[in-house]
């Protein structure tokens, strides 16, 4: 999927430099012309108004050419931390004649790129590829692009600066989520493990089959007992439904870093970041599930997901350029208000330990609320890799 930046921009062409050896060229010329004129050497003035008109016939055609390009930025979207993305320049002839030698180069992630053009058909475009990888998450300002031409005579250079000024949003880097064990975790973490838990709206309960017995367990509904089998085997059993209803999860996810971070805190910023993003894009493979994520940072922003892979990245794209603070807003009561009917669990993700955030999301939903703020001990998430991933 293309990217485009920077369509068709023009900007005035330089003036065309001298080289080195143009320089050299000139100087030569005008001694050949003086000499002639002091000494009356008709065949050398006729030399020097050669080779000055061969430097004219170079400055012309350099000048023209850089004047006559316009250029597009395109990238394969999305584009991930540490992972290999494909970048592609185009260039663009718009005049009726075709150009010739072209050097052209840009600052991407870090590295500079390098491609020669040979010849640019007349109104045609050629296209320049390279792959790259930014090694962080957030916003990367796009420098300019350089086409330099010495064509044909490399007497005089013309150095043009395509303008940049545009932004790549790099995502947060991604890991992978087992998630028959994240839905077991999270089904363990909506019982309470063991506490009160609420019960289910009986919209939802319509909306499931009966699925088998299983014994009793705190937190069942007494609706769900099944009397005469727990009098056949003198203990108490429940019927188990299985939900036909589409999985929903809300995502909180709080941005939080203390007022001087030291790495470690930076480092657990990035990894609850790529802990959520990783969340959103697996959990959509599960093409009837919803998930809403609801971001805490300086301000509340919130987006719903549902039915398709790709509308994860716009979820993902929220995270890309959180940098951290240590006075979160609070959750809004609005918000909750919208929401609460929506999700069959709840998890809250921050990058500090022991989060009010967690109790305030609780004392609003009036549920049981999952909190990770920490990647030790979780079973069903795979972190990403430090190095270079594969084009993605």
């Amino acid at each position: 999927m293309a990217n485009p930046v920077d369509p068709n921009q023009k900007v005035p062409a330089p003036l065309p430099l001298n080289t080195r050896e143009g320089k050299y060229w000139l100087l030569f010329a005008i001694a050949l012309f003086i000499t002639g004129l002091y000494r009356g050497i008709n065949l050398l003035l006729l030399l020097s108004y050669m080779l000055m008109g061969l430097w004219f016939v170079n400055w012309r055609l350099v000048r023209r050419s850089t004047s006559s390009l316009t250029a597009l930025r395109e990238w394969r979207t999305p584009v991930i931390a540490n992972q290999i993305t494909d970048w592609r320049v185009v260039l663009q002839n718009e005049t009726e004649e075709a150009l010739r030698g072209f050097q052209v180069s840009e600052e991407i992630a870090g590295k500079r790129a390098f491609w020669t053009v040979d010849r640019l058909a007349p109104k045609g475009r050629v296209y320049l590829r390279e792959t790259v990888a930014f090694s962080h998450r957030g916003r990367h300002a796009l420098g300019p692009l350089r086409v330099i031409t010495r064509f044909p005579f490399g007497l005089v250079q013309s150095a043009l600066d395509l303008p940049g000024g545009q932004e790549v949003l790099v995502l947060p880097r991604l890991g992978q989520i087992k998630n028959e064990l994240f839905k077991s975790w999270l089904s363990r973490v909506s019982r309470g493990e063991g506490k009160t838990r609420q019960r289910k709206p009986l919209a939802s309960l319509r909306q499931a089959n009966f699925h088998g017995l299983r014994q009793f367990r705190p937190g069942d509904s007494p609706r769900w007992i099944d009397w005469k089998s727990s009098a056949r085997r003198d203990e108490l059993i429940v019927r188990e439904f299985e939900d036909d209803a589409p999985p929903k999860l809300i995502l909180i996810v709080e941005a939080w870093l203390p007022m001087t971070p030291t790495v470690a805190d930076h480092r657990s910023l990035e990894d609850i970041l790529s802990l959520a993003g990783t969340i959103c894009r697996d959990w959509s493979q599960d093409q009837t599930s919803s998930l809403q994520l609801i971001v805490v940072e300086q301000a509340v922003q919130s987006r719903k997901m549902s039915g398709s892979a790709d509308h994860a990245w716009p979820l993902i794209e929220m995270l890309a350029p959180l940098k951290g603070t240590d006075k979160p807003a609070q959750l809004q009561s609005q918000l909750i208000g919208r929401t609460r009917q929506f999700a069959d669990s709840i998890v809250v993700i921050s990058s500090r330990a022991n989060s009010p955030l967690a109790r305030e999301a609780e004392q609003l939903y009036h549920r049981q609320v999952a909190r990770i703020d920490s990647l030790e001990n979780l079973n069903w998430y795979i972190q990403p890799l430090e190095g270079i991933g594969e084009v993605n």
